[in-house]
């Protein structure tokens, strides 16, 4: 049974959270970008200025959190130090060599068992 890989590059960030949540941020921010437009047009000077400066502030900072999000996922599930254990344990307990003379394997319940006697 072959052990699981970790999937990386665009496998990985299509399975992200935060990567749907980019999306989302960009698609709000042509909202709000657009809504800004639509006032200067109508003159409404004081307006585009507040929407231009809180859509610009909103996509910020939350490409900054999903930023942060992101490598917090990528630093959680990096996994080299699990796959070496998985491939230690694996290969030792089902080794396509023989062992060397003086390494077993025993079973707690037989141990229990003689110690009993």
């Amino acid at each position: 049974m072959p052990i699981p890989g970790v999937k990386r590059g665009l496998r990985w960030l299509a399975d992200q959270p935060s990567t749907y949540d980019f999306g989302l941020a960009f698609f709000a921010a042509a909202v709000g970008y657009s809504s800004a437009i639509q006032q200067y047009w109508q003159h409404h000077y004081k307006l585009t200025w507040l929407l231009v400066v809180a859509t610009t502030l909103a996509l910020f900072f939350s490409c900054i959190k999903n930023a942060v999000t992101l490598r917090t996922a990528r630093q959680k599930e990096s996994s080299s130090d699990l796959e070496g254990c998985l491939h230690t344990l694996h290969s030792n307990l089902k080794p396509d060599w023989d062992p060397p003379i003086g390494s077993r394997f025993t079973d707690p319940s037989k141990a229990v068992r003689n110690s009993n006697r």
